[in-house]
């Protein structure tokens, strides 16, 4: 059994910044906030958001599709630069190469940690909320997960279930899932800074519960 603390984490985006800005205030509230965030998306309103909380912000721009070996080139170097050994994707929308992931699983297991908007295995990829609420899922809600090269296939550290209420419309659907997103990666992040991870080979444990 391997037990591994955080020694400092950046976060990577793309969209709205939800769950980016529920991690920098959790991070921010330990005093142990990121590095940086890194948004490859100009139109984030991300960017000036994390500034305003008196985060570094990089706007790193990379090909709207496939894998961007200069991008990933350009944020290893940050990486290096600030001693970064964790990244949080949130709401990050980019497929990322072996050799980016294989960067940070020196330790024998990914050092990238994401959530996704289902409860994984099921509907992978995009449109996790959609297709839950199309498909009249009794329950649903989100995964964090280790970031491995199968898309939204690494060990889960945490998933939340939450029961479907029948008068809910697509918007109030959503916007349930996404609060509970953001209080989730939150509580994550304090348990991984606060008591670190278990990794026995196969399976990853926060050593924390978390009271959600």
């Amino acid at each position: 059994m391997i037990e591994v603390n955080i020694r400092n984490y950046a976060i990577m985006a793309s969209g709205q910044g939800s769950n980016a800005l529920a991690l920098i205030k959790k991070g921010l509230d330990l005093g142990r906030p990121p590095q940086f965030v890194i948004i490859n998306k100009a139109d984030s309103p991300l960017f000036e958001l994390a500034k305003e909380q008196g985060i570094k912000v990089y706007s790193i721009l990379s090909s709207p599709k496939g894998i961007d070996l200069e991008f990933e080139a350009r944020v290893l170097n940050l990486c290096e630069t600030h001693q970064v050994d964790w990244l949080f994707l949130a709401g990050f929308l980019k497929i990322l190469s072996s050799s980016f992931i294989n960067h940070f699983q020196q330790l024998g297991f990914s050092q990238i940690v994401n959530i996704h908007p289902s409860l994984l295995p099921k509907y992978p990829g995009l449109g996790g909320y959609k297709l839950a609420f199309t498909n009249n899922d009794n329950e649903f809600g989100h995964t964090i997960h280790l970031v491995t090269e199968g898309v939204d296939e690494g060990p889960v550290i945490y998933q939340k279930v939450i029961a479907r209420e029948a008068n809910w419309n697509f918007e109030e659907f959503t916007t349930v899932g996404k609060k509970s997103e953001n209080k989730s990666y939150g509580l994550v992040l304090e348990s991984l800074l606060k008591n670190g991870l278990s990794w026995d080979g196969h399976k990853a444990e926060l050593t924390w519960e978390l009271n959600i």
